[in-house]
């Protein structure tokens, strides 16, 4: 699933709270299997917020890991 986490309007994605929100439904989907989190970063940002945004995914992934018990291996 694609994270929009920078909150980007010109790129796709879940944003945070979006997926939260929907998540639950989406893991219902009978042919859909959600096997990871992929963030969609901004381009020309500093290393130190680069960082933030993907421990940002990072987190997002294992709470929904935890809230969900399902299986997330992927992070990119």
């Amino acid at each position: 699933m694609q994270v929009n986490n920078a909150n980007e309007e010109q790129k796709s994605g879940f944003e945070v709270e979006q997926l939260k929100k929907d998540f639950a439904k989406i893991i219902q989907l009978e042919n859909v299997k959600v096997v990871g989190l992929m963030n969609i970063a901004p381009f020309g940002l500093e290393k130190d917020v680069l960082s933030h945004l993907f421990d940002g995914v990072k987190n997002l992934q294992l709470e929904l890991k935890s809230e969900y018990k399902c299986e997330m291996c992927e992070l990119s």
